[in-house]
């Protein structure tokens, strides 16, 4: 099962663990998950680039770190790409949970 976190204060989203809903390499809800994980950390990484703040990512868990404006445009980016992981959650419960705090 993937399980997704995301503590919108921290600006911090973690996602670990394997779906399990077909072989490796044919698991839509893996690669949905992944999908949304690499869109995030570039997104991320582009906000960094432009000053905005400062990206870590290690392991399936990434942070932001940023002043005010930066914060603001993160948590957009954060909370859009969110809202695809519980979509998949609410497709795929079975295989995928998400949840959020803060």
């Amino acid at each position: 099962m993937i399980r997704a976190h995301y503590s919108r204060e921290e600006m911090h989203i973690s996602v670990t663990g394997h779906a399990g809903y077909a072989p490796h390499g044919q698991d839509i809800v893996c690669a949905g998950a992944s999908t949304l994980y690499y869109t995030l950390r570039k997104a991320l990484e582009a906000e960094a680039e432009a000053g905005r703040g400062s990206v870590t990512e290690r392991d399936g868990e990434i942070d932001f770190a940023a002043e005010a404006e930066g914060q603001e445009r993160a948590r957009l980016i954060m909370d859009t790409v969110w809202q695809g992981y519980e979509l998949l959650a609410g497709q795929y419960g079975t295989y995928m949970k998400a949840e959020k705090t803060g």
